[in-house]
């Protein structure tokens, strides 16, 4: 039987058990996320689900003592898992392209979200999904805003991850798995290493972030894949709006591998996986790269990327051709199609 926890910042208390949505003693919502958490009975043995309150007309911003909140080493029976979510998430609207909070709404990855939480730290845990939440840095110490490592597997869903100098990375073994996500306005927007592999699923958007927007390094791989459950959702869409002199949209080094899957469903074209990568300035700098490939890596898909878009540059490339896919054969690197 699936089991709801609600937390609510404005009106909750850590002394409550976080049972029911109503403030007051003693089921109310705890006021922490982290609270709520620690007082899981572990292991965690059914489909447990976190409900953070909050509306998009009426965002809801959390906060924790130590500045972000951990989660490492959470432990799970089979087939149990843990869900934090937005209270008002309608999963049925999310899957046929409605407003998945039900505010009356588009469906539309980089919209506002009812819930803007603190940085996370997950390490060691797995069977964890998050959905429809805002992630961002709480004080300027915040370097990472979402840290997936030391084997762990965690999916997120129409989520947005913004303001840190590293923004959301995948590291140490670890799986993670970007469903219709928005990385906005970090350093480094979306960042696998030390041999995880991270897959941006459907209708990413990787915008304004300040150095690069994906980036593989050792032993990592990224696989970019439409959205099962909606075909029409098979775009990531990398680009900048403002004047930058130095960015890389894609970057792979130290024997990572990034992959644009072909069709999952081969009769269906429309079920390839598409990267699209944008400068929406009229500034060329000869510093400004799409995709750039060196020491032993390979990036796999070359033909199912684009550097145009018909509303910018008048449909023309927005990346000269000799930086659009850089691939330093002399390390060893590879771009095929």
């Amino acid at each position: 039987m699936a089991i709801d926890y609600y937390v609510d910042y404005d009106s909750g208390d850590d002394a409550w058990d976080g049972t029911t949505s109503t403030p007051g003693a003693p089921s109310g919502p705890k006021q922490h996320i982290s609270a709520m958490i620690e007082a899981l009975a572990e292991p965690i043995d059914d489909e447990v689900t976190i409900n953070l309150a909050g509306t998009v007309a009426t965002p809801e911003t959390y906060l924790e003592t130590s500045g972000k909140v951990n989660m490492n080493s959470l432990n799970f029976e089979m087939d149990a898992t843990l869900t934090i979510q937005a209270e008002t998430w309608n999963q049925s609207n999310y899957e046929s392209d409605d407003d998945p909070y039900n505010e009356g709404g588009s469906w539309d990855p980089t919209a506002g979200k009812p819930c803007i939480v603190p940085p996370f730290s997950i390490k060691d845990t797995r069977n964890l999904t998050f959905k429809g939440l805002d992630f961002r840095k709480s004080d300027d110490n915040d370097m990472m805003i979402v840290s997936v490592s030391n084997q762990s597997d965690v999916a997120f869903h129409y989520c947005a991850i913004s303001q840190g100098k590293w923004g959301f990375v995948v590291s140490y073994l670890s799986n993670a798995y970007a469903y219709n996500c928005y990385f906005y306005h970090n350093d480094l927007g979306v960042s696998a290493a030390y041999r995880s592999i991270l897959s941006l699923i459907g209708a990413n958007y990787v915008a304004d972030n300040l150095r690069v927007g994906v980036t593989a390094f050792q032993s990592a791989t990224i696989v970019f894949q439409a959205w099962r459950n909606d075909s029409l959702k098979y775009i990531t869409d990398i680009r900048t709006t403002t004047e930058i002199l130095k960015y890389t949209a894609i970057h792979l080094k130290m024997n990572s591998s990034i992959d644009i899957e072909d069709a999952w469903f081969v009769e269906d074209d429309i079920d390839i996986a598409h990267v699209r990568i944008i400068n929406e300035t009229a500034f060329r700098s000869k510093q400004y790269f799409g995709i750039v490939v060196e020491s032993q890596s390979i990036f796999s898909g070359a033909e199912n990327t684009s550097f145009a878009e018909a509303t910018v540059n008048d449909g023309n490339d927005t990346i000269p051709t000799g930086q659009q896919i850089v691939a330093k054969t002399e390390e060893g690197a590879i771009a095929i199609s």
